[in-house]
């Protein structure tokens, strides 16, 4: 039986350069609020557009900024573990087993039992290893934030409550 490379493997890649994107976004932002923190910024007021945002409590624009990460974060292990994930998607599971199968070999014909239970084996170690890495790398901000960066992050949560 032949393999198909996959129908949507474009979209899978476009897909996962949109994720990635997204997760280098929220990395800035946390760079942002690790210069706020480190050089002591309280800003006063915002201005835009001509508008002008009075802040009442300077000291929470750094936890407003970490609150933005964390949740940037919770939204893309959400929402974009589905688009990319081998073992929900059938494209992207084609994709990885077309890349494990050797050179000049994309079929699965003439081969014996024990070589197809190795190739089932290689696609999956290389699907967990690639879903284990984009993780890994999307909650690295969050992870900082909620354990080295606490009381900033609860001066926003306490703001952003105490608003309502």
């Amino acid at each position: 039986m032949a393999t198909r490379r996959g129908v949507r493997t474009e979209s899978a890649k476009e897909g996962t350069t949109r994720i990635y994107n997204y997760i280098w976004r929220t990395y800035i932002l946390w760079i942002v609020g690790i210069i706020i923190g480190v050089l002591g910024l309280k800003p006063t007021s915002a201005n835009a557009l001509g508008i002008t945002l009075t802040i009442e409590k300077p000291e929470v624009v750094q936890g407003i900024v970490y609150f933005v990460c964390v949740l940037r974060t919770v939204y893309a292990g959400l929402n974009f573990q589905n688009r990319t994930n081998p073992f929900l998607r059938v494209d992207c599971l084609r994709l990885y087993i077309w890349n494990s199968l050797p050179k000049g070999t994309k079929s699965f014909r003439g081969l014996s039992r024990d070589y197809l239970i190795q190739v089932k084996k290689a696609v999956r170690s290389s699907a967990r290893i690639d879903t284990l890495q984009s993780i890994t790398f999307a909650i690295v901000p969050a992870f900082f934030i909620i354990f080295f960066s606490t009381r900033p992050l609860l001066r926003a949560i306490d703001a952003i409550i105490g608003l309502v």
